[in-house]
């Protein structure tokens, strides 16, 4: 069943939007990243790890959109570099009792309407100088997208990119209670002397029981 579907659906059955967005930038980034560490991290945090008991059952956080703007400020050695860039991929918690991801800042997604209490859908960091923390989680050897930087490398150089899963251009990521969203450097390509910053846009929503 395709997102649209879904999501007709959902408020066939009377639930309540449960839609949020979130903004994040990092901070002046350190260079040499090694691969595959990841810049940002967006978790659906539910108790139950995987869905089918308990009141958990059957929940789905449907990642509706990603927008990425990078910006390079310190000029990388190779300004033009084969292999330069980063990915957008899914993990899943090793065990029931991974903990979130540290270091960097945490960001809060943003209900879309505001007369609602809910819950916050989803735990959010971005990296300020440094990597993220990510232990307990094992991430998808497939990526979902990639941003090609092999250009980016000098001082004042911006990329950007709309990644869209809103039932049009693709169906929605959706993350299962427990798993998460991660960007991440490519390969080792991010060389010492290169610095930037990254900006994320997020739009979600949760479908229960469809």
């Amino acid at each position: 069943m395709g997102y649209p579907q879904l999501y007709r659906a959902y408020f066939g059955r009377g639930v309540r939007e449960r839609g949020q967005a979130g903004s994040a930038a990092t901070g002046t980034m350190a260079a040499g990243l090694t691969a595959n560490s990841s810049i940002w991290t967006l978790r659906y945090p539910e108790t139950a790890v995987m869905p089918g008991a308990g009141p958990y059952a059957g929940k789905r956080l449907y990642v509706q959109r990603i927008c990425v703007q990078f910006n390079t400020l310190t000029a990388f050695t190779t300004p033009v570099t084969a292999g330069r860039r980063i990915h957008l991929v899914r993990g899943a918690p090793t065990s029931a009792t991974a903990s979130d991801p540290t270091g960097g800042a945490a960001f809060t997604m943003v209900r879309k309407r505001s007369d609602t209490s809910d819950e916050n859908l989803g735990v959010g960091r971005i990296a300020t100088t440094a990597a993220l923390t990510t232990t307990g989680f094992t991430f998808e050897t497939s990526k979902l997208r990639r941003l090609n930087l092999s250009h980016a490398g000098n001082s004042g150089a911006e990329t950007s990119v709309e990644w869209r899963f809103d039932g049009v251009v693709a169906d929605p990521i959706y993350l299962l209670p427990g798993e998460l969203l991660a960007i991440q450097a490519g390969a080792n390509d991010f060389d010492a002397a290169g610095t930037f910053e990254l900006v994320v846009d997020c739009d979600a929503v949760e479908l229960v029981g469809v």
